[in-house]
C-alpha cells in the first residue's frame, strides 16, 4: 500500500476505509470522499466531531487524475460494536457507528463510550477484501493472523 497519497485508506467491500492506529474513522463508496475526509481528519489531529465542523470546500480529488491504488495489505482493527452516548451519568442513546455517536453526543453535550472492542482480520485477496473473524482481544488476533499467514491465508 502507497504509505503517501493513500495513506490510512483501505479497500473495504464496495468501498473504503479510513483507518489509523486501529481506529476505524468510516468508510466511503468513492475513493475520493474517502481521501476528502481523511484529509479533514488530518487538519483536526483526527477529531471527528471537529472535522464535520469544518467548512465544506470542493473535493478537488475529483478533478484529479488519482495515481493508481495498491490494494491493502492484511491488517487487524479495532471493531467497536456499540457506542454509547452518557450525559450526566445518564444512557441517552446507543448508536452503531461512531459518526452518528459523536454528532448526538455535541447536540446535548455528552460523551461517547464505545462497547464491546472487537479485533478483526482483514485482507485484500485478488482484490476483494476477505475477512478472517474478529477476536476478544489483540493478543488472539495477532496469533490467528500469524497462523493464517503460515496457512497461505486458507482457514
Amino acid at each position: 500500500m502507497d504509505e503517501g497519497f493513500y495513506k490510512y485508506i483501505y479497500e473495504h467491500n464496495d468501498g473504503y476505509q479510513i483507518i489509523k492506529d486501529n481506529e476505524n474513522y468510516g468508510t466511503y463508496r468513492k475513493l475520493t470522499d474517502a481521501l476528502y475526509e481523511r484529509d479533514r481528519l488530518i487538519k483536526t489531529d483526527w477529531d471527528i466531531v471537529l472535522s464535520a465542523e469544518i467548512e465544506e470546500t470542493e473535493n478537488f480529488y475529483e478533478k484529479m487524475q488519482l495515481p493508481k491504488f495498491l490494494h491493502s495489505h492484511d491488517f487487524i482493527y479495532v471493531v467497536h460494536n456499540t457506542f454509547l452516548v452518557y450525559k450526566d451519568d445518564e444512557l441517552r442513546g446507543r448508536f452503531n457507528t461512531k459518526t452518528d455517536a459523536y454528532a448526538y453526543a455535541d447536540e446535548i453535550d455528552g460523551e461517547v463510550c464505545p462497547t464491546n472492542p472487537r479485533y478483526r482480520i482483514q485482507k485484500s485477496i485478488n482484490g476483494k477484501q476477505k475477512s478472517f473473524g474478529q477476536y476478544g482481544s489483540l493478543e488472539e488476533a495477532q496469533r490467528q493472523r500469524d497462523r493464517l499467514i503460515k496457512r497461505k491465508w486458507r482457514k
